[in-house]
């Protein structure tokens, strides 16, 4: 599953609507939720890094790096 995961992982965090998704050992998960159904499936959940974005209001680190539109991510820039 992991292998399938990393391949669409971009499209995995906008099926799940969330600003960061990353893939992790569970021993690198603070408190898992540890799936019953599926087999070594680990869930944790934090706090995203960075800051919201104005445009698409997804929390992301490179909101603030560009001077001419310092409110808005670097996805978001080259559709502006």
């Amino acid at each position: 599953m992991r292998a399938l995961f990393e391949t669409h992982l971009e499209d995995l965090r906008s099926l799940l609507i969330v600003s960061q998704l990353q893939l992790a050992d569970v021993h690198d998960i603070a408190n898992p939720f540890q799936s019953e159904e599926i087999k070594g499936l680990a869930v944790g959940v934090e706090k995203a890094r960075g800051a919201k974005c104005e445009r698409c209001w997804i929390y992301e680190e490179s909101v603030g790096t560009n001077t001419g539109h310092p409110t808005v991510c670097g996805r978001c820039i080259p559709n502006l």
